[in-house]
Parts: C-alpha cells; structure tokens; sequence
C-alpha cells in the first residue's frame, strides 16, 4: 500500500506549500500513542492516517490528552488527483469514557466517486484548562430535514461569550450534499454552517448541523480573515487553479490559533465543496498558529467562487 502513502502525501505536500507563512510549514506526522503532559498553550493532536482504495465514506477523529478541552479543530480528504469528495462534517466530540473529548472529520465521495486512493486525516486543538477558567461550552444547532436544496445555520454563543472553534455536520448527504461553511462571524460572537445539494438535486432526506465551541473571551481575542483574491501578503496567502482554491492566515505574534474555519460565499456554485481545515504547524502538542482551507469543484464549473480561510487567535488564558 506503500503508493497510496505517496499519493496522499503528495496532496498534503501541496497544502503545506501553500501554508508557508509567518506561522511556518503545514506537515503531517502520525501520533505517537506515549501519553504526554499538556502544555499550557493550545496543542495539536492528530488522528491516525487513513488511506486505502476507493470507499464512500472514511472518518477520522483526533483525541486530546484525558480531561483537556477541545476548543477547536480541522482535517482534510484528498487524492492524487482533486475532486469526487467533500467533507461530510467537522466538528467536537466526546468519547465514552470520562474525560474524553477530541474532533472528528469525515468526507464522501461525490458524483459517480472515485476508482482511486484517497485518505483523510482530523486534527483536534486542545487546551488544558483544569479549573475550566474559559468556561468552555458547545452550542449545537440542527436543521431537522432540509426541505430545498440549501441549509444555511447559525450557532450564537451566550452572552458574555465568544466563538473558540467551529463544526458543521451533514447527515444523510451521501455524497450528494456538498459542505460549503464552518466557520464564525467576523464579530466572534456566533458560528455557521452552509451546505448545498450537487446540481441536479438529491433525492434522499438530509440535514445541517452547526456547531459553536464557546467560552469567556481571553486576551488578544480575534478573528482573522484571507480570501483567495487576496493573493500572497504578510499576514496570510492564497493560490487559485481551475477547479481548486486555497487560502491560508496567521495568528498575530503572542497568540495563538484556537479555531479555524473555512467559507464560500452564499452563492457559491452548488459543486464547490470544502476539502481541508488544516491548523498547523501540524505537529503533535505543538502550539498551532495558522490555519490553511481548501475547496474544490467535482465537476468543473465556468462560474467564478472565492474561498475565505478563518483564523480564531487569542494569548493564553491567564496572560
């Protein structure tokens, strides 16, 4: 399986390219399963690699260390080759055992699928918070059965509270519902999600979930942006082909990326979809402090669309 390794490094590689900024080098590094002692920054942790043949759905789901806060996350599908898959959801979990919280990433395949190799990964961001001083909470709203071919969701965090880290979920998309936002309001005080149908509509039923990771505003607290259109510039970068976009943003110096989030606009052709939120450097228990997106069409399309990368920063609770 050694060339299905290759394949989705090669796809990750190009990310990484694109992510060279001030935050420094997207890469991609299996978990180690030694426990390790939190640092008191925001840390990575990754999910172990997935990657075979062709299959209609494939998750993976990233876990932070026993009691830690999970106050954000991403992940990404791809192959050799660009389009057939969208993400299916991003977004907070818990496990069954006490403790336990991670972020969880799962992608289908589109259209008539792929015949190839495709792999995903998640990656969770973490914080160790024991006495919970952010008062960390998630707030989740589902559509119910849409009834039209697009879900729009908002998710306001409570008062006196701002957006760390956001998901959106589709259920029952099979592939035939494209995920087209997860991310937050330029103001932090609320998160959103979009999805679409592919052209053509989808017969079965399916809904929209979006997911708001709340807590008390700590120092340096922000939302930063990067469209595609901006091109390459201090604070973030961007690379545009046919039927792939790419964006990236960094965090300010002295603070760090609690949250990413990854958005088309509301009239974004319905077979542009999200492929990758990816929080880097991706290193395990490493500190995260730029975030990359990407989306892709599957089919192509003469329409124009731009793609906005969201990076979440704030310093570390306390400073």
């Amino acid at each position: 399986m050694a060339h299905i390794g290759r394949r989705v490094s090669r796809w990750a590689t190009h990310l990484a390219v694109i992510a060279v900024t001030l935050g420094g080098l997207v890469t991609v590094q299996v978990p180690t399963a030694a426990a390790q002692e939190s640092p008191p920054h925001p840390y990575i942790r990754i999910s172990p690699s997935q990657s075979s043949t062709s299959h209609p759905s494939r998750t993976a789901t990233a876990w932070c260390n026993t009691n830690d806060r999970v106050v954000g996350g991403g992940g990404w599908a791809g192959a050799g080759s660009r389009g057939g898959l969208t993400l299916t959801h991003v977004m907070p979990v818990e496990g069954f055992l006490p403790g336990q919280r991670g972020y969880q990433v799962a992608a289908a395949e589109t259209g008539a699928g792929r015949t190839d190799s495709w792999g995903i990964e998640a990656y969770a961001i973490c914080l160790a918070d024991p006495n919970n001083r952010l008062d960390v909470t998630t707030v989740r709203v589902e559509s119910g059965t849409v009834p039209g071919s697009k879900a729009t969701l908002v998710a306001p965090c409570p008062a006196g509270k701002v957006v760390l880290g956001t998901g959106a979920q589709v259920k029952g998309g099979n592939g035939g519902v494209m995920l087209q936002v997860s991310g937050a309001w330029n103001t932090g005080d609320r998160a959103g999600a979009q999805a679409k149908e592919v052209p053509g509509g989808y017969s079965g039923n399916w809904s929209l979930t979006s997911f708001a990771i709340c807590a008390k505003s700590p120092s340096g607290y922000a939302v930063h942006s990067w469209r595609t259109d901006q091109g390459a510039g201090p604070n973030g970068n961007s690379h545009v082909e046919d039927s792939w976009r790419s964006a990236s943003r960094n965090c300010p110096a002295g603070t760090f990326l609690y949250g990413g989030g990854a958005t088309l606009p509301s009239d974004a052709p319905a077979n542009v979809a999200l492929t990758a939120i990816i929080p880097g450097p991706v290193i395990n228990n490493f500190p995260p402090n730029n975030v990359t997106v990407s989306a892709e069409e599957s089919p192509g399309t003469s329409a124009g669309w731009s793609l906005t990368a969201q990076a979440i920063c704030a310093a570390t609770p306390g400073t």
